[in-house]
């Protein structure tokens, strides 16, 4: 049986249209990541305070501690507090990257904490569910710097007290600090 014309026609296009595409318009399929694999830290809630000064996302600091095991209380109740990180715990706390494309994280209790999915947009860029990150593997160390939009900067220290995306992307990277890589037991 011969094909059609028709066939014939739309499979060249087809061609013809992937032959076109730059070269930098593919990115990296999840499965090929690097990041697949579990990444661990302790954390300390002066470090995430300090993390979100440097954003410029101190007023955040509340929202970003409240319910994640360092300080106990309400945004609206550490709001209130002099010394924020009195008494603070540092915590273990671990990411998640699957080959699937999911994201997660988990807290000191090995509870999962935070899902998502994510995307490589290059070799050194990463989208994690709606944030945007730059990241570097050196051997067994993952370091995560957040790529802070100006609207989700504006919308965090509008409304300060409530969760938001910048406030979060600070509270995944804890930019200038290492994640190592640990066995994924069954995160991963």
């Amino acid at each position: 049986m011969k094909p059609s014309r028709f066939l014939i026609a739309a499979l060249s296009g087809a061609l013809l249209a992937i032959l076109a595409l730059p070269a930098d318009a593919a990115t990296e399929t999840a499965s090929s990541s690097p990041l697949v694999g579990r990444w661990e830290r302790v954390t300390t809630c002066q470090e995430l305070v300090s993390a979100l000064t440097k954003a410029g996302l101190r007023k955040t600091a509340p929202a970003m501690l409240a319910g994640n095991g360092f300080v106990p209380g309400t945004p609206q109740q550490l709001a209130t507090k002099t010394n924020i990180c009195k008494g603070a715990v540092a915590r273990r706390h671990s990411h998640f990257f699957t080959a699937a494309g999911q994201f997660g994280s988990v807290d000191y209790n090995g509870q999962q904490v935070d899902d998502g999915s994510y995307r490589l947009l290059d070799a050194r860029t990463v989208r994690i569910s709606d944030g945007k990150f730059h990241f570097r593997i050196s051997g067994r160390e993952l370091r995560l710097e957040p790529v802070i939009s100006a609207a989700a900067r504006r919308k965090a220290l509008a409304f300060p007290l409530k969760f938001s995306t910048a406030g979060w992307q600070v509270a995944v990277a804890f930019p200038g600090h290492a994640w190592k890589r640990v066995p994924c037991a069954q995160w991963c």
